[in-house]
This record gives C-alpha cells, structure tokens and sequence, in this order.
C-alpha cells in the first residue's frame, strides 16, 4: 500500500532508514513508491523528483530480502527502460540474492548471473559467488558450487566460506574437489604462518579463516568412511594447532578408520601409537582395527600386548578379538605363546571360543613338537569338552608328516569323519595325502587312492600343491589290471601340473614323473610320454631304464612304431658311446627285454616285419635273450605280411634257443601256414599242439580246416573236424545228437569249409552205424543239418 502523503525524496530517506534496521516490511511500501511509474500524490508542489542507481539498488535489494523477488526482477527491467539508469553489479546482487535464498529459484539465479556476465559484461564479485556458493550447497550441486567457488579471485576467497562445500564434497567421495580444498586450505595455512612469522606472534590464526571444529570433524570422518586415508592425514595436518596442542581424540579415531579402510596398516598403527602417545584412550572399535593391522602384517607380539592392555583398561572384551589373536598366534606358529595365553585366560574365569582352542592346536602344529597339538587336541576335547573343528583336525593331521605316522593321521581323520558335524575339506585330504605319501608302503598308498576317490567325489577344486599326490594316489588305486580310471585321473592332474610350470625346461619331480610315465605307458599316451622323457634328459635329471620301457610301451600302444624305434636306437648309442667312454657301468642305461619287446610290438602293428626280425636277430647275438613274446611277435609281423617262410623259421629259431612255445606260438604259426598255404606244416604244427597239451581254439581249427579244403583234403579236413571239434573243443555252436532214432547238426557260425567237414563227418559217422547195426532201415529216424547264417534256419 502506498503512503497517501509522501514524496520521494521523503520516501528514499525512510526506504535507507528501513533498510539499515532491516524493517524490511515497513520499508516496504516505500520502495515500491520510489520504484513505480505513477504520478505521485502530495499536497505540495514539488520540483521534479530523479532517481539516481544507488537508490533504485536499495529499493530492490529491500524487495528481494521481503520476499517480492518477482517485483524486484521487473524493477531490474525497468532501471534501463524508464528509468535511463545502467543496472551494476549491485543491481543484480540484490536480485541473485533474493533468488539464491531458501525456497528461492537457483535456477534463475544462475541464469541472471550468466546474463550478467554475457549481455553486461559484469563479472560478479566475491559476495555474489559466496552467496550462489552455498545455495548451490544447500540444493547438492557440488560441481557448479565447486565452478563459483574457483571464479573468486585467489586473494579474496576465505576458507571459513568453503565449509559447505567440504561437507558436502566429502559426503559424496568427490577426490577433485577434495583435493582443490586442501589446496586452498594450505595456501591459507601458509599465509597465516607468514603473518605469524612477521609479526612474531604465536597467536592461532583467526576462526573465521579455517574450518569450524564440527566441520572439521564432520569432514575427517567422511574422509575415513570413503577410505581416503592420504586426504584424511592432509586434512589433520593443515588444521594441526600450531601451539604444540594434541590433535583431537575424533581427529585420532577416524585417521585410523580412514587408513584401515584403505588397507594403509602401517599408519594403522602409526596412528594408534600416536593416540597411546597424545593419551587418548582407544575405544574397542579402534582396538579391532589395529589387532586386524598386526594380524594382516604379522606382528603377534604387537597384536598380544594390544589384546593385554586393552584387557588391563577394563574395556569390554569382545570375543572376535580374542579369537582374531588366536588365530594370528596360530598362523605365525606362536604355539608356546597361545598355550600360555589359553591358561591365563581360564585361570582368570574366561570363557574362550571353540575357534581359540583351534587356534592354538594349528599353532602347536607348526612348532619343534608337532605331535603336541595332538594330544592338546584330544585334552580338550575329552576333558574340556570343547569340540575341534575343521582346521584343528586338519593341524593335527599335518602335524603327522615329519614323523610319517600314518596310522595315527588315518585314526584322526576316521574320527573327524564319524562326528559328523564338520565333514574333511580339500585342505583335511591334502594334509592326509602328505602324509599317506611320506609314509609309503601299498597298505597306504592304498588309502591315499580311497582318499583321493573322495576328493573327486566332493566336486571341489583340487588345489596345485594337492596335485601331485592325487597323480600317485590315483595309480595306486588302479589295482585292477582293466581298469583304466585310475591312470586317465591321474594324467589329468599331471598334465595340469606340467601346464602350469613357470619355467617349461624344467620337469617335474621324479616320482611324479615315473608315475606319469606308467600311466602313459598304461594308456598310449605317446606324446606326453615322449615330452616328459625329452624334459627330463635335457635337465640331466636320472632316467632309469624302467622309465624308458615306459615310453616306448606307451608308443607301442599308440602304434606310434618310428618313435618307439628311434628312441631304442638312440638308447643304444648312448649306451654304446657311453661305454666307450668308460663310464660306470651302473651308469649306463641299456635296453632289456621290456624295451626291446615293446619296439616289437609296435613294429609288428606297424607292418615292420623286417625292422622287427632285425631286432631279435640283433637280441640273438647281443642280448638280451628274446622271451616266448618277443618270438611271438617278429612271427606274427612276418605271418601278417605273408612272409610265411621267414615265419617259420623264426618258429625254428625259437626251438632251436630253448624257448618253449605257448598257445599263441603255435596259433602264430598255423596262421603263417595258412596264409602260405602249407597244409602240411599246418596240420603238424596242430598236432604238436595238443601234444604239448594245449587247446587249440576254434580259429586255429578253422584255419587248418580251411587250408586243407583249398588243398582237396577232405579226409584229412574232416579228420581234425572230428578230433578237434568233438573231441577236444565241447563248443555250444556245434550240437551232433542223437535223440532216439535222430541226428542234428548245426552248421552255424561256421565257415564254409568247416561246415563242409562237418556234414561229411556227419554222413560218415551215419554209415558207421549202418555199418554196426547191418540195417539200412529203421537206424535213425530224421538226419537234420540246419543252415543258414545268424538266426536263418
């Protein structure tokens, strides 16, 4: 409402007095008389009234702070259009002002001032940005607060004014603008210490230019919070009182926060020190974060006298303490220092976690007298009635390996396993495995196999240290000489062993290298067979020649003949140039049999028949003396290729050196003369069979049988028909009956040759009894053949 008597003049005199007083609702109608358009009444004539810009900046600036920020935007407007007047800084400060304030508009604010700077070329000073500063704060608009703050000239900015923008920067984690505070914090700092210097005053530098105490605090401990540990120690620093006073016990509390929660366990405990230091009692929360400090750095004598003194205080103990000590005393072996402590601690009534008795048996385990754990073990458990978990028993298992007490390792894991409520880990089966290893002896490799079965059977990942027992482990329990699961396990750990080498020249040890190699050998695994073998020749590790007849049995299997062949001839010349050179003869790795026999299977499976009969010759003159399988196959390789001469007389070499032949000599040979079509050799060589008292079998029959029918021998074919087939071989597919007056013959599963000596025998035993009867009617009543292949009759 406007004054009914007033005039200008008057009104800009009242409108300054309402200002100064802050009566900015008095002073209000006033400055809207001196702001408006319309003529004014009075009841004097009056020389015209000119409004100069410092009152039209007061009449605004007395808007705004009553809340009329519209009324205060149009005056703007109109200091130029009506009025003639260029608005200054002042102008629009009081306008920002209004704008900035709570429940203002921000936005708006921030858009006057662009206008500002863009349109009117009017930079704003100090009081503008502090006031755009802190609204920006109090709406969460770190970034643009941090913009405003760095448009203030470097000599006029305060760091009293960023108290806001330290709560808020250090409340949202931002490091950059944490960092340009600390900055303007220490430019400050060193301002005041010049001004000190030069005034030779030691007085504190004023309030209104540092951070407030709960700020400060308030700041540390987002610091903390966030982990910025470097930031934190900076900003404790910088506020540091100059006159020799101690930081604050806050100041102290969150510098250890901020270094625990950067993992920064030096300064840890650093600053608890400092704390014990300046006097300041910790509390058990700061307690916890220096014991985790000495746990993770291994300082057990810094983490007992922390533990020590806190129970000396009279703070509450907090059992995850205790058992965080326990544990550390455990992993650095402090066996002795555990013990005591567990006495002292029942001695004065407390009552300790199952995890601290634990603790100390893991502990016990790692000292001179290992087997102390075990008894330790079994005392709290039958006396105190204190049950021990996983890790105890797994201590205690380990404890056994140095005096490979393996019985005792088997009855503590039997004894885990029956209570039930904590089954054997990976790490229990590893600590077993050790030991059942250390031990030897098949009654235990046995159990390592038993164990290493549960290990796969948990499904849980078989650790790199565990794997080389799980190799020897695995062989020892393929005891079945079919089974193969065992070896096929045990190369698969291997070969994740091999992988895994950090340097690939060099092998692994050599029982596990042996056990490989039986596995290899067992499976044909040629390749990793050879690369083992290469491996540990080139390092100068010991290969013995039971490792080379691995090799060369796995190449046999495979088929691979020219490695296997190769690999036995370079044996020999460096046997041969190793005997030359006068080396010891237990040093000197010669082929025997086994490698020889091995090369010669292959060459046989490789159709190598004249590599193979080279071999036995060279075995004949040079040793070793060829075996019933070596014969064998240097036969079988010449029959298979159809050098049935070359066969034979290999059969006569075999005789002529005193080695007896087996069924499989004798099959051999008949399977030469068949293919060489020497009935007569064939037909001999079968009947020193059953001579020397072996059965032949159907197929060596049928091979008899079939090379006399090429030759028209029928008599003859049917004469070992009826002395093998009836009278040597009862076999379920020839059936010759009589059932009363009948006869059948089944001719299936018969070759054509057989089953044409079949039904002569037939036909001849039928005149037979013609013959005894002297009837030619009335002897039998049906005479059957049944043919036919398979099921067709």
């Amino acid at each position: 409402m406007v004054p009914p008597l007033a005039t200008k003049p008057a009104a800009v005199y009242v409108l300054r007095a309402c200002f100064r007083a802050a009566a900015y609702d008095i002073g209000l109608p006033f400055a809207r008389l001196i702001l408006t358009d319309s003529p004014i009444r009075t009841t004097q004539n009056s020389t015209d009234f000119v409004l100069d810009i410092s009152t039209v900046n007061t009449a605004i600036s007395l808007l705004a702070k009553a809340n009329c920020v519209d009324e205060a935007l149009a005056a703007v407007e109109r200091t130029s259009t009506c009025w003639g007047l260029t608005p200054d800084i002042y102008t629009y400060g009081a306008v920002i002002e209004g704008l900035a304030a709570p429940g203002g508009n921000l936005d708006e604010a921030l858009a006057l001032v662009r206008y500002m700077v863009a349109a009117q070329s009017i930079a704003p000073n100090v009081v503008i940005c502090n006031i755009l500063v802190q609204a920006c704060c109090r709406a969460g608009r770190l970034q643009e607060a941090w913009d405003l703050f760095q448009a203030i000239p470097t000599l006029e900015r305060s760091v009293h004014r960023t108290q806001p923008l330290w709560s808020l920067a250090t409340r949202e984690g931002d490091v950059v603008v944490v960092e340009g505070l600390l900055e303007e914090l220490a430019r400050a700092r060193e301002a005041q210490l010049n001004q000190q210097s030069h005034t030779k005053s030691r007085t504190l530098p004023a309030a209104k230019d540092f951070l407030s105490k709960s700020c400060y605090h308030a700041s540390l401990c987002n610091l903390a919070r966030l982990g910025l540990s470097d930031h934190a120690e900076r900003l404790a620093g910088l506020c540091k009182p100059v006159d020799g006073k101690p930081p604050t016990p806050m100041t102290f509390y969150a510098l250890v926060a901020a270094c625990e929660k950067s993992g920064h366990h030096e300064r840890v405990l650093h600053w608890f020190q400092e704390m014990l230091c300046a006097k300041v009692e910790p509390d058990p929360l700061r307690y916890g974060m220096a014991l985790k400090a000495c746990e993770v750095l291994g300082r057990w004598q810094s983490g007992l006298a922390l533990m020590l003194r806190m129970r000396d205080s009279g703070l509450a103990m907090d059992p995850l303490l205790w058992k965080r000590l326990f544990l550390l005393l455990g992993r650095e072996a402090r066996g002795k220092e555990a013990l005591d402590l567990v006495q002292d601690m029942e001695s004065r009534g407390s009552k300790l976690e199952p995890i601290c008795y634990e603790a100390t048996v893991t502990a016990l385990s790692r000292m001179g007298d290992k087997m102390q754990c075990v008894r330790k073990l079994m005392l709290y458990e039958e006396e105190r009635h204190m049950p021990m978990g996983r890790g105890a028993y797994t201590s205690a298992i380990a404890a056994c390996r140095d005096t490979k007490d393996a019985e005792l390792a088997l009855k503590l894991y039997q004894r885990m396993k029956g209570r039930g409520n904590e089954a054997p880990s990976t790490v229990t089966r590893a600590a077993l495995l050790d030991v059942l290893v250390a031990a030897g002896g098949a009654n235990f490799l046995q159990w390592a196999g038993e164990v290493a079965s549960e290990q796969e059977a948990s499904g849980e990942v078989v650790p790199t240290h565990m794997l080389g027992n799980m190799v020897l482990a695995s062989i020892a329990r393929s005891t079945d000489v079919s089974g193969e699961a065992g070896f096929k396990k045990a190369l698969e750990y291997f070969r994740s062993l091999w992988g895994s080498r950090q340097d690939p020249a060099l092998p692994l040890p050599w029982t596990l290298c042996n056990a490989a190699l039986r596995a290899c050998a067992r499976l044909g695994e040629s390749q990793l067979a050879l690369e083992v073998l290469y491996t540990m020749r080139t390092m100068k590790a010991p290969v013995d020649v039971v490792m080379f007849g691995c090799v060369l049995t796995s190449c046999a299997v495979a088929g691979e003949w020219k490695e296997a062949f190769l690999l036995l001839k370079d044996m020999e010349r460096t046997a041969k140039a190793a005997e030359m050179a006068g080396l010891d003869l237990s040093d000197i790795v010669r082929p025997n049999l086994v490698c020889y026999t091995s090369v010669i299977t292959a060459l046989q499976q490789g159709q190598q028949w004249q590599k193979a009969l080279h071999l036995l010759v060279h075995m004949l003159s040079s040793g070793p003396v060829p075996d019933v399988q070596v014969f064998n196959a240097v036969m079988s390789a010449c029959a298979n290729a159809g050098e049935t001469h070359m066969a034979l007389k290999v059969f006569q070499a075999m005789q002529a050196n005193g080695v007896a032949p087996d069924a499989v000599t004798y099959a051999t040979a008949i399977v030469a003369c068949w293919r060489g079509d020497e009935w007569r050799r064939a037909l001999e060589i079968l009947q020193r069979m059953k001579a020397d008292g072996f059965s032949p079998n159907m197929i060596t029959v049928t091979l008899v049988i079939d090379a006399l029918d090429k030759s028209r021998k029928f008599d003859l074919a049917v004469h070992v028909f009826e002395s093998s087939v009836v009278g040597y071989i009862r076999s379920e597919d020839y059936e010759m009956e009589s059932d009363g007056p009948g006869m059948l013959v089944d001719l299936h599963g018969y070759t054509q040759p057989v089953a044409r000596a079949a039904v002569r025998a037939g036909l001849k035993r039928l005149c037979q009894m013609y013959e005894q009867t002297g009837k030619r009617e009335g002897v039998i009543k049906d005479f059957i053949f049944i043919t036919g292949v398979g099921r067709n009759r």
